[in-house]
């Protein structure tokens, strides 16, 4: 009997946690599917103690994927004549390499298993689907892990926003 029960529990508990992750799966949304009338609008808002970013991004297919990003906040704790550091207003569009695509799918994924742990820096992702301007899907992450420093092959949307401005900036 008590077998039994262990099996059991076992058995459920994988249960639970496949159903969990399938579920986190359906969240995310393939850029390489977008259609002409598609956009996929994410925003990234990171905040630490010594930083405060919040960067927009407009995915869309035109003949190629796209992006249209938009940084509303950028406070980094960087001295600069005894003054903070502070870049706001950075916006470009541009087309997606496939080793951007690639990373952006990477980095849907990555936040679409996390959940918040014990960390000061968190960030949050709201992301949204639209066709023909109708919401199909949104939800939101907050990731509190710090886990996305530890991952060597993946790029976040902060260095995906830098190197954008080191490409772009006059």
């Amino acid at each position: 009997m008590r077998y039994e029960i262990k099996t059991f529990i076992i058995f459920f508990t994988l249960l639970i946690t496949n159903t969990g992750n399938a579920q986190y799966d359906k969240n995310i949304v393939s850029l390489k599917k977008l259609n002409t009338h598609d956009t996929l609008f994410v925003k990234y808002n990171s905040q630490g103690c010594y930083h405060h970013c919040s960067y927009s991004f407009v995915f869309y297919s035109d003949n190629g994927l796209f992006v249209s990003m938009s940084e509303l906040i950028g406070l980094m704790a960087v001295l600069k004549d005894n003054r903070l550091q502070r870049e706001s207003g950075f916006k470009t569009t541009f087309k997606l390499s496939p080793n951007e695509i690639r990373n952006i799918e990477e980095l849907l994924r990555y936040y679409s298993h996390n959940k918040e742990d014990g960390c000061t820096t968190v960030d949050s992702i709201f992301v949204q689907y639209k066709h023909k301007n109708q919401i199909i899907k949104n939800y939101t992450v907050v990731d509190a892990s710090c886990e996305i420093n530890r991952k060597e092959n993946l790029v976040s949307f902060y260095d995906f926003m830098s190197d954008a401005k080191k490409r772009f900036s006059k």
